[in-house]
């Protein structure tokens, strides 16, 4: 069920450059730490193609291998209520927006969007879960990169 009232979601981003918005439930799950951590079973990385896991990953133990200390630093975390519809920052090179829409009516949706169009540096990116689909009456502000994915660049 979609949430009638303002709610506090978590957001990473990396530097300036990219933000990582994330489901409600992570306020309760220290999804915070997890993002800091950038921890991940090697059997969760087997999709990413070799040359960019040997490039930005390195080995943690235990078979887990974690985000090179590179990427990590430019990592920050808060809490941001999204339907204030007030960009965290501007100049993103990639916002990821995973398991959060589906909690918004669908004009909110519409109204968040445009929010992470503003915050999108030019030509940026924005990534969003596979079963949701960007809203016909915002299509102008994006174009689809590849056909069988929900990945759009800013026009």
């Amino acid at each position: 069920m979609p949430w009638s009232r303002p709610l506090p979601w978590p957001w990473a981003a990396c530097g300036s450059r990219c933000g990582i918005p994330a489901a409600p439930w992570a306020r309760n799950h220290n999804f915070g730490d997890i993002v800091r951590q950038a921890t991940y079973k090697y059997e969760e990385l087997q999709r990413i193609p070799a040359e960019i896991f040997t490039k930005y990953f390195v080995p943690a133990g235990n078979d887990r291998y974690q985000v090179c200390g590179k990427v990590r630093s430019r990592v920050f975390f808060q809490y941001h209520d999204l339907l204030s519809l007030q960009p965290i920052g501007t100049d993103y090179a990639l916002v990821v927006c995973k398991n959060v829409l589906l909690h918004f009516q669908y004009g909110e949706r519409i109204k968040v969007i445009r929010m992470y169009h503003q915050a999108l540096g030019p030509g940026g990116y924005l990534a969003l879960e596979n079963t949701q689909k960007l809203p016909v009456e915002i299509t102008h502000l994006f174009e689809q990169v590849v056909p069988d994915a929900q990945l759009y660049r800013k026009l």
